[in-house]
């Protein structure tokens, strides 16, 4: 369920993307009583993406409960999350900044604060000595400079709606009053907070500012500041009586004396009548002031001016007046000259009227002289009208040449359209194709999961077969009097190998196997053997992939020897090759023969490995590793043969029925794989790999090796125990911060979802038991691998055998989905992960099909 929420930014965690916000009040103007019982567990909402985008004044929220907060302490994490989706409402006019200052504003411009914090919209500023506080005020431009956010003050406009509550705010006053009067709940505090790079331990809030309104206008004799200078006090009188032009030194004594009678008047302003006395008395004294200045300036100039215009700076000075005077000197001269023509022109009326009256004498004899003119303008017609035609027949040929043009610059406009046309029908080609190859991408997926479905029906049908066939053989050979003994066939070794009792450090051991491997030709390093010894006990399957002869088997064979696993007469590495068609665990472990009342063991001799673990089980002795080496693990499906042991993964003790026999077992057992990908295998299942450690193992030329051999030192004559090896396997599975981090935003990439499916691909799922198997190896191996490694190594390890197993999807945006996480782990340093993405989306991008085992 989402609630609203008054919030304020108070730190970033890690990447800029990640943060906490501090909770002020509901949105409603409800107050928060117990900030840490209604936000547990440290009073703060976590933000777990778009924290950047969240601006830095406060801002209503919309927050949702962390379903997966279960009442942990830790720092990271709080019961409730951010809504990324909602939507951001200002808080302008609800929420104010109580900002401390040693001295108010007062009749001046260009005000600005230094602040360690971006303030809202509209704020109060209190004197850090009385307490008092003035407002509000409004914030001007913002600018971050030298750690700092360089506010600038300015009174808020007539026009805003805060004004409506507070009228008086267009006539520079602000409200002036203590904290103290101000009603519960009004003024709150919030403590350890962050604005961009800055953190600060305090900052003030007024919520409720109807209140402070009321209380500035309950009195405004007491509550209400005048801020207007002096100069802006005669802007003001002159406002209020209509005068708009420059003031004289008439102008000012009238001035001054319309002021003084304005005293009597002063109730018919809206302003408290204390505050127009004050202005009026500070116009008064203005005014006078302005009078004796202008009598001063008056005395000096008759004194000297004429001496300084005489001078060269006089002159000077008199060239930049006539200069910046230049249009009323010209209007002066201007009125002259037209003075002197108005009477030229009636001196020229007169005479005109002398010219007239000659005019009309000659009137007639134009007339005589206009008939014979029009004689010869006939004449002069005809002869201009074939010219006019010659003309005309030269503009007409000028036409069709123009018409000519423009016709074909309209044939090459016509082409670039159909030009145009053939494009656009290209595009929607390219569309069509484009979707016929998403059609081909699902019909080949539909095809795989077919395949997949008849292979499943195949092998269950085998499996029936192979039953019905060995019951029949087995009633065949009672009737034919050849039914089986009931004797068990022994093993060669056994698995008793006394134990090392001397305590021994973990790093010495991990030295002494990492010695083992290069007496062998085998150079790994320390980081490796960590891997491979973590990887093995703290998951009861581990699965080592690779190319047929890249030394899979091998590596285990060394490990087992270096740990004293593999003695003469008593070995404790169960060597089982999987056979082609295995489809139960009759085949691993046996099966209940009917006709002797028996269990029939497997020749694999896992029966009897069981029965050793159980028999240790209550002896008391130290308990040892006992491994069981799956070679080629894929030839059946694991989950068929293995079935027995898939709900013992996430558990320290197991048990089997064999038979009549219940056989337990414990930490000590654990199963190792080998695994090749050709036409010959079958693909692991997403719930094998879900449970199992994915160790890839490299080709010879992709790590060091070398052939020959050196003396070896001799294998330890006891094996190691368990509680020898303990902190490579029981510890508690938990991540550090940043490893957190990088792991919540891989999970995002993973899981997350977009508006087009098709720009991302299918999602991939990384369930708890993954996430838990993570923080359980990266608690192991954190603090021996960082020296090497750095901070991320064992994260690296993780993250490759872990998670990158489990990715396989189609088509270009799964690829984009993958180059996210290959980003991601490039930024943090995972180079094991980075060359596995690599080799995924480079041996993928023939086909569209991206697959960690597309080996």
């Amino acid at each position: 369920m989402e609630q609203r929420i008054i919030v304020v930014k108070k730190n970033v965690m890690g990447a800029q993307e990640h943060g906490k916000l501090q909770p002020l009040m509901y949105a409603d103007g409800t107050p928060i009583e117990n900030l840490y019982y209604d936000f547990p567990n440290r009073g703060d909402i976590f933000v777990p993406v778009g924290f950047s985008a969240i601006p830095e004044e406060p801002i209503e929220i919309s927050v949702q409960e962390n379903k997966y907060y279960r009442g942990t302490t830790e720092p990271h994490h709080s019961k409730y999350l951010y809504n990324s989706y909602c939507e951001l409402q200002s808080t302008a006019g609800r929420v104010f900044d109580v900002i401390p200052v040693t001295a108010f504003p007062k009749g001046q411009h260009d005000l600005y604060l230094d602040l360690p914090f971006y303030p809202t919209l509209y704020f109060f500023l209190q004197r850090r000595d009385t307490a008092e506080i003035w407002g509000p005020f409004k914030r001007g431009e913002c600018k971050f400079q030298e750690e700092k956010w360089r506010t600038a003050i300015i009174m808020p406009s007539p026009s805003e709606a805060i004004a409506g509550q507070c009228p008086l705010l267009s006539e520079r006053l602000v409200g002036a009053f203590h904290e103290s009067e101000l009603p519960p709940g009004a003024v709150q505090v919030a403590t350890k907070l962050r604005d961009f790079q800055l953190e600060y331990d305090e900052r003030k809030f007024i919520f409720n500012f109807p209140a402070v309104a009321d209380l500035i206008n309950s009195d405004p004799d007491r509550y209400y500041v005048d801020l207007m200078a002096d100069h802006d006090i005669v802007t003001w009188l002159t406002s209020a009586m209509r005068k708009q032009a420059e003031l004289t030194r008439e102008d000012v004594q009238r001035l001054r004396q319309m002021v003084i009678d304005l005293g009597e008047l002063g109730t018919q302003f809206e302003l408290p009548e204390t505050v127009i006395r004050t202005r009026i008395e500070r116009a008064v004294d203005y005014l006078q002031s302005v009078e004796e200045a202008q009598d001063a300036i008056s005395g000096f100039f008759q004194d000297n001016f004429s001496h300084f215009l005489n001078s060269e700076v006089g002159q000077k000075a008199l060239d930049d007046f006539v200069r910046t005077k230049r249009e009323d000197i010209m209007a002066d001269l201007l009125d002259q000259v037209l003075e002197k023509e108005e009477q030229a022109i009636a001196e020229t009326r007169r005479k005109l009227g002398q010219e007239i009256a000659d005019l009309e004498g000659r009137k007639a004899n134009l007339q005589k002289e206009l008939a014979h003119l029009a004689e010869q303008a006939e004449k002069a017609k005809q002869q201009t009208t074939a010219e006019r035609v010659e003309a005309a027949s030269a503009e007409l040929e000028n036409l069709k040449q123009e018409i000519a043009q423009k016709r074909a610059e309209l044939d090459r406009l016509q082409e670039h359209v159909k030009m145009a046309l053939d494009f656009q029908a290209l595009k929607a080609e390219i569309e069509g194709l484009k979707e016929d190859r998403e059609y081909v991408y699902q019909a080949v997926e539909e095809l795989k999961r077919t395949r997949e479905s008849l292979e499943e029906e195949f092998s269950q049908s085998e499996r029936r077969l192979r039953d019905k066939l060995l019951t029949q053989k087995l009633y065949l050979d009672t009737l034919s009097g050849v039914a089986p003994q009931a004797t068990l066939p022994q093993l060669s070794k056994g698995f008793a190998i006394p134990p090392r009792t001397e305590e021994m450090d973990i790093t010495y051991i991990l030295k002494s196997i990492q010695a083992h491997f290069e007496a062998q030709g085998r150079d790994v390093t320390l980081s490796q053997v960590a891997n491979y010894l973590i990887s093995i006990l703290q998951n009861r399957l581990t699965i080592f992939v690779g190319y047929p002869g890249v030394g899979k088997t091998s590596t285990i064979q060394l490990l087992a020897e270096a740990l004293g696993m593999c003695q003469p007469d008593a070995e404790r590495l169960l060597k089982v090759s999987v056979g082609r068609g295995w489809v139960s665990s009759r085949d691993l472990i046996g099966y209940h023969n009917p006709l002797t009342d028996a269990f029939q063991p497997a020749p694999t001799g896992m029966y009897y490995a069981l029965k050793a673990l159980h028999s240790e089980e209550n002896s008391g002795e130290p308990k040892a590793p006992l491994w069981v080496l799956l070679d080629e693990v894929n030839l059946s499906p694991v989950e068929h043969y293995w079935s027995d042991f898939m709900t013992t993964t996430d558990s320290v003790q197991g048990s089997i029925r064999c038979g009549t026999e219940t056989l337990a077992f414990d930490h000590a057992l654990r199963f190792i794989g080998t695994a090749n990908y050709d036409e010959t295998t079958e693909p692991l299942s997403p719930r094998v790999i879900s449970r199992a450690n994915i160790i890839y193992v490299e080709p010879p030329e992709a790590r060091t090796f070398r052939y020959e051999e050196s003396a070896s030192p001799a294998s330890p004559g006891r094996v190691f125990t368990l509680d020898q090896l303990r902190p490579l396997w029981d510890v508690r599975p938990e991540h550090t911060e940043g490893e957190q981090i990088v792991v919540n935003r891989l999970v995002t990439i993973l899981q997350g979802t977009a508006e087009d499916s098709s720009s991302v691909g299918p999602i991939t799922v990384v369930d708890p038991r993954v996430r838990k198997s993570m923080a359980m190896y990266c608690a192991a191996a954190r603090d021996i691998m960082r020296p090497e490694l750095g901070e991320f190594g064992a994260l690296d390890f993780a993250v490759a055998q872990r998670v990158l197993p489990q990715c396989r999807g189609t088509g270009q945006g799964y690829a984009r989905r993958l180059e996210q996480v290959r980003d991601l782990c490039h930024s943090k340093g995972l180079t094991r992960s980075v060359d596995t993405l690599d080799r995924i989306l480079a041996r993928g991008k023939l086909y569209q099909s991206y697959d960690f085992f597309g080996l």
